[in-house]
């Protein structure tokens, strides 16, 4: 089962705009040691690097591009939706696939970041959210998939506001 995590600061601030100009990517983490703990500390992680250099724990290891078929995706088909009333939710949508064709991948997380907001960097770009798989999923010389739920194609939602009338 995957649990997705939302960075509360950008996924707040998450409008068409952004979606119009800046580049969105996805990276996968390959092991499930040390586990990322998602807490007050991991929240504030403002960067790729300092997502990798996990929560407490010691550092994670990005999925080697070498002989994997791995490289860091670029997302594709994106759009914002947001809600309102009493309870508002920001859901970042993709349509376009998410997959690594003929790959020998073991990966434990997915990091989903804004490359153009920290300065065209792959290590300076921004965290969206993270999915957590729940364990480690693999593939050998085969396809593996980021599955996005069929109705909604949500990579992230969050509740940006609740009020209580």
């Amino acid at each position: 089962m995957t649990t997705a995590h939302v960075y509360p600061p950008y996924i707040a601030s998450l409008n068409a705009a952004n979606l119009a100009t800046d580049t969105y990517k996805v990276l996968l983490v390959a092991s499930t040691s040390p586990v990322y703990t998602w807490n007050a500390t991991s929240q504030a992680h403002a960067t790729v690097t300092e997502f990798l250099a996990g929560s407490g724990a010691g550092a994670l290891t990005e999925v080697s591009t070498t002989g994997t078929g791995y490289t860091r995706q670029t997302l594709t088909g994106l759009s914002v939706v947001q809600t309102t009333g009493a309870t508002a939710y920001t859901t970042l949508k993709c349509t376009g696939t998410i997959a690594w064709a003929s790959s020998t991948i073991s990966a434990t997380y997915a990091l989903f970041y804004d490359y153009t907001l920290g300065g065209s960097s792959d290590t300076a770009g921004v965290p969206v959210c993270y999915w957590d798989f729940g364990g480690t999923q693999a593939t050998s010389s085969a396809t593996f998939t980021l599955a996005l739920a069929t109705s909604a194609g949500g990579v992230a939602t969050a509740l940006v506001e609740w009020t209580d009338d």
